[in-house]
């Protein structure tokens, strides 16, 4: 029996256990190592290194399982995380477009009560501008009576 080699049993014939015709063969995976079943129970060495072996591969199976999925849980969280900030920032995004939208109405009535404004500012803007062309077409006949009047008065105190 050598390390390493792969025999092959064959059924030729029915032996009760319903694997006619088939290969017999313990393997320990990632280890190239073959054993048949024949050896294995023949030999309690053989046996016990292969059980041995097929434990160990397990548990090396086993803990490249669990780093794997702990890497993979920790790239969960961290996703879980950046998606719980993005959830908060589209909430605050949310609730702001709200407080716009809400300001909308007031922002309109403002511009309206604005434009109101200005409309009466340039209407007292053009009454003022008559008034003032008036007055500055009276101004020479108000300066001439003006200076007859302080003539008037000066002979009168004379």
């Amino acid at each position: 029996m050598e390390k390493g080699k792969e025999r092959e049993i064959k059924n030729d014939g029915d032996d009760g256990s319903g694997m006619m015709g088939i290969k017999m063969i313990a393997h320990v995976p990632c280890q190239g190592i073959h054993y048949t079943f024949e050896e294995v129970l023949e030999n309690k060495v053989v046996a016990v290194e292969f059980v041995r072996k097929s434990i160990a591969n397990s548990i090396a199976t086993v803990f490249k399982s669990k780093e794997k999925f702990l890497a993979a849980k920790e790239a969960h969280v961290t996703q879980v995380k950046h998606l719980q900030e993005l959830k908060e920032e589209i909430s605050n995004l949310e609730a702001e477009l709200s407080e716009l939208r809400n300001q909308v109405p007031l922002a309109e009535q403002t511009k309206k009560s604005l434009a109101e404004q200005r409309n009466k500012l340039r209407a007292d803007m053009e009454v003022g501008l008559k008034s003032a062309a008036k007055i500055k077409d009276q101004l020479p006949s108000f300066t001439a009576s003006t200076d007859e009047a302080a003539e008037e008065i000066k002979n009168m105190r004379e």
